[in-house]
């Protein structure tokens, strides 16, 4: 039973009309249209408009337009034609119901979702970022003279720093001084914003962290903070 319904599945979705009429239905076994309704391989549709006509042996007409009337008898409305044939001339009447048909649904199976497997990628180690000696020098050098200073521009504590500066230390000029302090802020996470007239800086100064004051303090007492003499 199964092997016969699965055969007809296949036989309906492989035609190309996609409609399957009254008269091929009533050729079914029982409840198999019932069946193929409920597994929605074929649905009701809108009615045909012609209808073939095969009541003369090994002929058939189609293309037949019926036309619509009330049986007196019944209550019920009919479709009446008038056959030409003749074996069978004359007006005919049949039941509306040939004029049923069935929509024949094809098959939407889904495909299976394709899974695109991600190898993992070994990440390499990054080594630590380290300060370049040049940078610590100038980041250390801004520090002393920020001790003695306060707050102040790097303008100023460069200044500061050509007076009162360690002679063992060679200051560059200032524009490559200014990027080294820049990088040590950075590596220290001390960043601060260029004071502008009327504006404090925002970011935190070296003096405001005593654990880092000491630790430079100590590192470098061999810098000596002169003070400046009146004249």
């Amino acid at each position: 039973m199964k092997e016969a319904l699965d055969e007809l599945i296949l036989c309906l979705r492989r035609r190309i009309e996609p409609y399957v009429s009254y008269d091929e239905v009533q050729q079914w076994p029982p409840g198999q249209l019932e069946q193929l309704m409920q597994m929605r391989v074929v649905v009701p549709t809108m009615p045909a408009k012609e209808y073939t006509c095969r009541e003369c042996h090994g002929k058939e007409c189609g293309g037949i337009s019926l036309t619509v009337q009330r049986n007196t008898q019944t209550g019920q409305d009919v479709g009446m034609f008038l056959c030409r044939e003749e074996s069978g001339a004359g007006l005919k009447q049949v039941s509306l119901d040939h004029l049923r048909r069935w929509e024949i649904i094809p098959d939407k199976k889904k495909p299976e979702p394709v899974v695109h497997k991600v190898e993992s990628v070994a990440v390499a180690d990054v080594p630590e970022q380290k300060l370049s000696p040049a940078d610590e020098k100038a980041y250390q050098s801004y520090c002393i003279a920020e001790q003695s200073l306060g707050k102040c521009t790097d303008k100023e504590a460069y200044e500061w720093l050509e007076e009162h500066g360690d002679p063992d230390y060679e200051l560059p000029s200032f524009d490559t001084w200014h990027k080294y302090v820049r990088n040590g802020r950075k590596y220290h996470n001390t960043n601060k914003n260029t004071r502008r007239a009327g504006r404090k800086t925002s970011a935190p100064s070296v003096k405001d962290d005593p654990a880092l004051l000491s630790q430079i303090s100590n590192r470098h007492s061999k810098y000596p903070v002169e003070s400046e003499k009146a004249d």
